[in-house]
């Protein structure tokens, strides 16, 4: 029988969601109702507006003939009439604009809170997989035209599996907060950190050849095995946790899955050969991964 923490990890995973979180085609059909209705006042008015020229077109025809000034005075009562209804029409044009403009900027907020939870990961607020992908694909064409290197490295929690089993998942969702923490600490401005998969995260480093690119890793392995990981509740002191990482160094033209499966196979290869290490490209690409699991 599961625990209820075990239920509720598996509801926050699968199931939970932010109560005002709306979805984005309840959002998209909201904006065509409202752009529809911009459109059908605008043509009301647009009709209204032709309607007034042809009659101001005919009181032009009209006016030489007339023999009175009464005849005179009520073809200006009639123009002052339509002139009113047109300027009534105007009004109720500006003003539906005005708030269809509110609505659009309203709906328009919405969806940019949509995208970015759509791009990030929900636990550690880091970049999720797909927003990886998009900025890795920029990243890489800006490489190419600039002539700059680019890195990346793999990070993999070692027996991250083991350590939900013996603690619970509620203190590892504390260890993957805190190591979501202690990467962006170790990252300049232009570097993208992103969840990409359970105990797994991918870096993104513009402008950093191989050896940068590891001796960063490295420095971030050692902080990561410095800290102890305590129990938040209790109090208790669970051990200490490590990382293997991988990493690669982009090639301008090969294609970018070819780039990650060499960080990945740098990461298994420290991960089959003790963990707690990093390894670069360099290192593991000539060499084949031994039999051994991970």
């Amino acid at each position: 029988r599961p625990s209820e923490e075990e239920v509720h990890a598996v509801f926050r995973t699968f199931c939970a969601s932010a109560p005002e979180t709306v979805p984005v085609q309840l959002v998209a059909d909201r904006l065509e109702d409202e752009l529809a209705t911009v459109l059908a006042a605008s043509e009301k008015t647009a009709n209204a507006a032709c309607s007034y020229g042809s009659s101001l077109e005919e009181a032009s025809d009209v006016v030489e003939y007339m023999r009175t000034g009464k005849d005179l005075r009520l073809l200006i009562l009639a123009i002052l009439r339509e002139t009113r209804a047109i300027a009534k029409q105007s009004r109720g044009l500006g003003e539906q604009l005005r708030q269809s403009l509110q609505e659009v900027g309203r709906l328009r907020q919405q969806l940019g809170v949509l995208r970015q939870e759509e791009m990030t990961d929900a636990l550690t607020g880091l970049a999720n997989r797909k927003m990886f992908d998009h900025i890795l694909g920029e990243a890489a064409r800006e490489a190419i035209a600039s002539e700059t290197p680019l890195s990346v490295f793999m990070l993999d929690i070692d027996h991250f599996k083991t350590f939900n089993a013996a603690h619970g998942n509620t203190t590892g969702d504390q260890v993957l907060k805190l190591l979501a923490v202690t990467l962006k600490q170790s990252l300049k401005g232009q570097d993208t950190v992103a969840r990409y998969g359970g105990g797994e995260f991918a870096i993104i480093l513009p402008r950093t050849r191989l050896r940068d690119a590891a001796a960063l890793a490295e420095g971030i392995r050692q902080r990561v095995a410095s800290k102890c990981v305590v129990h938040l509740r209790t109090g208790d002191q669970l051990g200490r946790v490590s990382v293997s990482i991988g990493v690669a160094q982009f090639n301008f033209g090969e294609p970018l899955h070819k780039f990650l499966a060499r960080a990945d196979h740098a990461l298994h290869f420290a991960k089959r050969f003790g963990r707690n290490r990093v390894v670069d490209d360099s290192d593991s690409g000539s060499l084949p991964l031994p039999d051994a699991q991970a």
